[in-house]
C-alpha cells in the first residue's frame, strides 16, 4: 500500500513539472522576411538552419491565430521559397514568401500579421527578433 502511495506521489510530481515546462514553451517560430531574395532555395528542411534566431512561443494559440488571420487564396504553396515555420505542440505550419500556408485549402497570411501574432505569443522580455537569414 505504501509503495502505491509513493508511486502516485511521484506521478503527481512528474505531471506537475512536465505541465510547467510545457506551459513555459508553447512552441517555436522560425521567420525570415518574406521579401528576402536568397541565393539558394529555402525548403521545409532548410528553414530551421537558415534562421539566425528562433523565437520561443510562450503562450498557446499562435497557429489558431495564424489560421484565423489568413485569407483564402488560389496560389499554391512554393516548396522552394519557405520563409516561416511555426510549431506548437505536435502541429506545425510552413509559410512561403507569398504568405501561402502549406495547407491543402489554400490560405495566405500577410507578413505584418504573422509577425504580430508571433510577437504576441513570444517571450516579450527577450525581445524576439524576427530577422535576417544566416547566409
Amino acid at each position: 500500500m505504501r509503495l502505491i502511495m509513493q508511486i502516485r506521489l511521484l506521478l503527481l510530481v512528474v505531471t506537475f513539472f512536465c505541465g510547467t515546462a510545457a506551459a513555459a514553451s508553447a512552441g517555436i517560430a522560425y521567420v525570415i522576411p518574406f521579401k528576402i531574395e536568397t541565393e539558394a532555395p529555402i525548403t521545409r528542411a532548410d528553414i530551421v538552419t537558415s534562421v539566425r534566431e528562433r523565437c520561443r512561443l510562450t503562450s498557446a494559440g499562435a497557429l489558431e491565430n495564424i489560421l484565423s488571420s489568413s485569407t483564402r487564396t488560389s496560389k499554391l504553396f512554393d516548396e522552394r521559397s519557405v520563409r516561416a515555420k511555426v510549431i506548437e505542440g505536435r502541429k506545425s505550419v510552413f509559410i512561403d514568401s507569398a504568405g501561402v500556408l502549406n495547407l491543402p485549402q489554400g490560405f495566405a497570411i500577410a507578413e505584418p500579421d504573422l509577425r504580430r501574432i508571433v510577437f504576441d505569443h513570444s517571450d516579450k522580455q527577450k525581445k524576439c527578433t524576427l530577422g535576417r537569414p544566416r547566409f
